[in-house]
């Protein structure tokens, strides 16, 4: 069980790497409408699950919290 549940929080946050990377280099047309406010929005949110999620995996962690340093929100 508990091997299943790191799996799991591994993904959410390889996942959430993988969005804030399409979002900051705009390579989605899911996220093309978004206005400024929106993305910065979905940042705030991301960084505070990341933030709960911390001991998942350090080079996950490093990578968003670079992402996230760029428009001034820390872990």
């Amino acid at each position: 069980v508990q091997r299943k549940k790191r799996m799991l929080l591994f993904y959410l946050c390889t996942d959430l790497l993988g969005i804030c990377t399409e979002i900051k280099l705009n390579l989605s047309c899911l996220f093309s409408g978004w206005s400024s406010e929106r993305v910065h929005e979905y940042f705030v949110w991301a960084s505070e699950v990341v933030r709960n999620l911390k001991g998942t995996n350090s080079v996950l962690e490093g990578k968003l919290a670079e992402l996230f340093q760029e428009r001034g929100l820390t872990l």
